[in-house]
């Protein structure tokens, strides 16, 4: 790496990539970084890269790090182009961002200069500008003159991050912030080590996790404002599904088959997952014969998979469309989960009239779920494997951000 004089620093350089991917980044990096494959299992850990890929990833890179006795790492999204720095001036004894036509004013700054930067908040050699006289240094720190006065020691803290997409910042008020970071971070390792936070092997929201545990171990989150990255949506890890929007049709009768069930399984699968795989997983009514092929499949391989946040609910043949509401007055273990999928035969959606987002919207959400305010309606998407315009499928899954309408949620 070099810094902003274009001489070489002493920072190194890990790609940790797939299997499938490793050829590639050493014929294109080896010579200039150390690429390392990431591994099959990790002791202890049910889940495989391809199920929990980046939080997979991200609890390796923080293992291999405590191996190698490292204190502090930082940890970088590939998808991550530019780096600025935003401007700044004194306007009396205040220092206020720079606006220019509505615009924040900000610096293309090499890498090298955010993470010396980010690292200089904790190496214990920073100065303090004369601080004044009515300064109260940190009561860990008794030489007033030093950076860890103002900021505290290191140990304090779990997480640094940096502002995401420059157009926010015009909203900034203070140079740092107690709040969430991700995209590019200075993870505290020794620290977070010591209390026993680990990344969960999970393919989403392992980053806000570890915020929130580190949080809870009364640990720093902060979010430096002087700097801020654009990231670039990679959409190779996206599940591909068929969206509905409200003018999606089920039409009455049926289209050619889609590909190969096996297939049409995985991509719903992924999809589950990319939510993180579920805390509960059930199917209704509970005695029903499993004679939907694709629906049994894909509740076995969610079964398999560790439990973590939301849940999942296979609704299998009947007569009434009111099994969901029936459901949700029995499961009164539901009252604090707030993501649902629903996943529901597409012989059901034709007997019940569920063709449609509005009708979706009028006979399921808005019967059973409210918004997780207790009011309004929940937001809510509806998926299939495939364009049901063009092919014929088995299941329709609904995802639901919301709470179920059962008697400890209405009192409520």
């Amino acid at each position: 790496m070099v810094d902003c004089n274009d001489k070489f620093t002493s920072y190194i350089h890990i790609l940790v990539v797939q299997r499938s991917q490793y050829e590639a980044y050493t014929e294109r990096w080896g010579s200039s970084h150390v690429v390392i494959e990431l591994p099959e299992r990790i002791p202890d850990i049910d889940e495989t890269p391809e199920i929990g890929k980046i939080g997979y990833a991200r609890l390796f890179i923080q293992l291999l790090a405590e191996n190698f006795g490292l204190k502090t790492v930082f940890l970088i999204d590939d998808n991550i182009p530019c780096l600025y720095e935003i401007k700044t001036k004194m306007v009396g004894q205040a220092c206020k961002v720079e606006v220019e036509n509505g615009k924040v004013k900000r610096l293309n700054v090499p890498l090298y200069t955010v993470l010396k930067q980010m690292e200089s908040q904790f190496d214990g050699t920073g100065k303090l500008p004369k601080p004044s006289q009515d300064f109260i240094p940190h009561h860990e720190e008794k030489n007033r003159n030093t950076l860890e006065a103002y900021t505290g020691p290191r140990k304090c803290y779990g997480v640094m991050g940096i502002l995401r997409n420059a157009q926010f910042s015009c909203k900034v008020k203070r140079p740092f912030k107690n709040t969430h970071v991700s995209g590019l971070i200075f993870l505290n390792i020794q620290a977070i080590q010591e209390k026993g936070i680990r990344y969960n092997p999970w393919p989403a929201w392992e980053d806000l996790t570890l915020n929130n545990d580190c949080d809870k171990n009364d640990l720093f989150v902060v979010k430096c404002n002087r700097f801020s990255f654009v990231k670039r949506t990679i959409s190779d890890w996206l599940p591909k599904v068929f969206v509905w929007d409200e003018s999606t049709i089920l039409r009455d009768r049926e289209m050619p088959h889609s590909d190969p069930a096996e297939k049409s399984v995985d991509i719903l699968l992924n999809y589950i997952q990319s939510w993180a795989a579920p805390q509960i997983c059930r199917k209704w009514p509970e005695g029903a014969e499993e004679n939907v092929p694709d629906m049994r499949t894909l509740r076995e391989k969610i079964g398999q998979l560790r439990q973590y946040k939301h849940h999942v609910v296979f609704f299998y043949p009947t007569d009434s469309i009111d099994l969901v509401t029936d459901y949700l007055c029995q499961t009164k273990s539901l009252t604090n989960i707030t993501r649902h999928i629903m996943v529901f035969p597409t012989t059901d959606c034709r007997k019940f009239q569920l063709q449609t987002v509005e009708k979706i919207r009028s006979a399921i959400i808005g019967k059973n779920f409210i918004g997780e305010d207790g009011t309004s309606i929940p937001k809510f998407e509806v998926v299939t494997s495939h364009n049901i315009n063009m092919f014929e499928v088995q299941m329709v899954v609904i995802y639901v951000e919301g709470l179920g309408k059962y008697p400890s949620n209405t009192e409520k």
